[in-house]
């Protein structure tokens, strides 16, 4: 095997560039330019309009289809882990998290990542319910993405609640940016498969496109057993009304089964997610409208193994958690209206207003209707052509929580061409999830077959949003049409986490007992403080490169250390990539992701009452490489990719029990477009 010797290793490794041509004159007739390097970017989400990535009042990064392509990956977070400061942690193979300068936070169940929220053009994604995304179950192929925006910071004063350490903005390409047809399948061990047909086409002025797809795969670690399923369709319809204007009409279904929001190894939650989305566009006038529905049914019942201890109870017994599986279903309501206006020139005012509902019925929660209101404002001056003065307000009012009004300014200077510097302060809030205000749940506790107590899930309605607010020096430079380079230093604080804790009586664990679990507020305060720096270099017309660096500190006041270092986050991380296409057909990307270590606090999950440990996680590198050939007038490619390919097996997180060890992986890839 690959991995047992590192002299195959070498060989595999030298062999993607063996492909590539020795003499630079040969090398500049054969490549293809077009996909490796890009020296001018527009994106949208760091101020929701068009503009150059250099004037974006955020720190922002592009990750392109092409990107996407290349990297031999086969999810959307495992993608993300070459945006710097993004911390990327996979728990299953359904189950993987995302979060933007660090987790912050300490709570019971640090499984869900949910202060990143996630868009899928324009359209949020966040889970209500539990807060955070659940990745695997969006319904989008990787075919179907033109590119990924990653805004680093708070993006509230645009996005409204739970924008709180960034955005990550998910776009689809068009009709006409997909024209045709694609059948794609990947296959690859673990008994890992994934199929995907798109096809997209134009009747006059109406374009559309409609993709499917399926994917499967064993547990990590128990082959024989599955840890996902999913199903997904997604359609898109636009029409271009005149020159100027536009419509569109998408919606999409997932169905999936997979290891994820569950407390023990190898059961599988059942989530179906469906949505409508609505917009229109006119040059200064966008509106859109949609509805988002789903359906989940997350086992309960779950077996404390013979290694379990509860004291006084005994060591080495046989326990059970009883209750109902949580099951029940919710839809959402979103509406925006956005207006700009542009004076002499100089000045781009932006408004709007947005109203989201959410309501949910479950057998586990008190079935309420949350309603948020929102307004924002956006101011853009230009008063020389080399600073951009930009000032935003957005005020959301929701029910229970009241009133969250979330600045935000920036400077932006350029000194002179292909120099900008940018400096930046905001403030954003994350509201409580729905369980965290509703919840209402009962698990009854046996072991060895005797009733010994009952855990009880509780709401707190009277509970704040977490807060944030974010100070940040950026600069940005592109030299020579071959070397970009950025460098971001950011501070920030952050009040009123919210954390789950558990409540026991004193004379726990005397039977009967009562265990009672709920949300609050964290009395302390959190601080945040690092940067990231960046560089990417067009080395020979057909070979480029990137490398970037991320560093942070996360401090916590507790009640009896204050400013106490965190070291569950790790203080170190390093991405690097090269990639090289020609125009033989062949192409080759390596790319390479290293991790510091960490100590992490959590609870023990089977001892009772679960108290604080700390656990090491050592650092990790993962080497992905892929090497491709495209055919019969690019019409098919073949590729083979190996990921995590130094075999430098590890967990990524120690206090999820599903927890797995990521082992090095090998897949197939064939594509034809028709």
């Amino acid at each position: 095997m690959l991995y047992q010797s590192p002299r195959l290793l070498l060989i595999f490794l030298l062999a993607l560039f063996s492909l590539l041509p020795l003499s630079p004159s040969f090398a500049q007739e054969e490549i293809e330019e077009e996909a490796l390097f890009r020296f001018e970017e527009y994106v949208v989400s760091a101020s929701k309009r068009l503009q150059r990535i250099e004037e974006a009042p955020a720190t922002i990064t592009v990750i392109t289809a092409e990107d996407i392509r290349q990297s031999g990956l086969t999810s959307i977070p495992e993608i993300l882990r070459q945006v710097a400061g993004l911390d990327v942690v996979t728990i299953t193979a359904f189950d993987t998290q995302v979060a933007v300068r660090g987790f912050l936070g300490r709570a019971l169940n640090m499984n869900v990542f949910n202060k990143v929220l996630v868009l899928i053009n324009g359209r949020s994604v966040y889970e209500d319910l539990f807060g955070g995304t659940v990745w695997e179950a969006l319904p989008i192929q990787l075919e179907d993405i033109e590119r990924i925006e990653v805004v680093k910071g708070p993006g509230s004063v645009l996005y409204g609640a739970n924008a709180f350490t960034g955005v990550i903005n998910i776009i689809t390409k068009s009709p006409d940016e997909s024209s045709g047809g694609l059948v794609s399948v990947t296959g690859g061990q673990f008994n890992h498969y994934i199929g995907s047909l798109i096809y997209a086409d134009k009747v006059r002025d109406l374009g559309y496109r409609l993709s499917g797809g399926w994917e499967s795969a064993s547990r990590l670690e128990e082959h024989d057993e599955y840890s996902e399923k999913v199903g997904r369709f997604s359609g898109l319809f636009n029409y271009k009304i005149n020159e100027s204007s536009e419509a569109s009409l998408e919606g999409g279904i997932s169905d999936a089964k997979g290891e994820v929001l569950v407390i023990y190894p190898g059961i599988l939650s059942e989530l179906q997610r469906s949505y409508v989305k609505a917009n229109y566009n006119y040059p200064d006038l966008k509106a859109q409208v949609f509805w988002r529905g789903g359906r989940f049914d997350i086992p309960l019942a779950v077996f404390i193994p013979p290694s379990g201890t509860i004291p006084s109870l005994g060591e080495d017994i046989e326990g059970k958690l009883e209750g109902d599986d949580i099951s029940g279903s919710y839809y959402t309501y979103d509406m925006e209206l956005q207006q700009s206006i542009k004076l002499a020139e100089i000045h781009t005012i932006m408004g709007g207003f947005n109203y989201r509902f959410f309501t949910l019925k479950s057998n586990y929660t008190e079935q309420e209707g949350l309603n948020i209101y929102a307004g924002f404002l956006q101011y853009e001056i230009k008063p020389i052509p080399s600073v951009i003065l930009n000032l935003g307000v957005r005020v959301d009012y929701q029910d229970y929580i009241g009133t969250n009004v979330s600045p935000r300014s920036s400077l932006i200077f350029t000194p002179v061409k292909g120099h900008t510097i940018c400096l930046s302060a905001g403030s954003a809030f994350r509201n409580p999830t729905y369980i965290d205000l509703f919840a209402d749940a009962s698990l009854d506790l046996f072991v060895e077959g005797s009733f010994v107590g009952t855990i009880k899930a509780e709401g707190n309605r009277d509970l704040k949003s977490a807060r944030i607010e974010s100070y940040e020096l950026g600069y940005r430079a592109a030299l020579f049409e071959k070397l970009r380079a950025n460098l971001e230093i950011f501070y920030n604080k952050i009040d009123d986490l919210i954390h789950t804790f558990g409540e026991f009586p004193k004379d726990f664990p005397t039977p009967p007992f009562v265990v009672s679990i709920r949300s609050i507020n964290y009395i302390g305060k959190t601080e945040a403080i690092g940067g990231e720096a960046g560089l990417e270099y067009k080395i020979t017309p057909w070979l480029t490169g990137f490398m970037n660096y991320s560093y942070e500190e996360v401090y916590e006041d507790l009640i009896d250390e204050p400013r106490k270092r965190l070291l569950s986050n790790p203080e170190n991380k390093i991405n690097g990539g090269l990639r090289a296409a020609l125009k033989n057909g062949f192409s080759a990307n390596v790319l390479i992701h290293y991790v510091d270590a960490t100590k992490k606090e959590h609870a023990v999950p089977d001892v009772f009452p679960p108290y604080w440990v700390v656990e090491s996680l050592d650092p990790y590198i993962l080497l992905t490489a892929r090497v491709s050939y495209k055919f019969l007038n690019d019409r098919f490619e073949v590729a083979v990719a190996g990921q995590n390919l130094l075999n430098d097996e590890h967990k990524e997180v120690s206090e999820a029990p599903e927890a797995e060890e990521i082992p090095l992986r090998v897949f197939g890839n064939l594509s034809m477009k028709f």
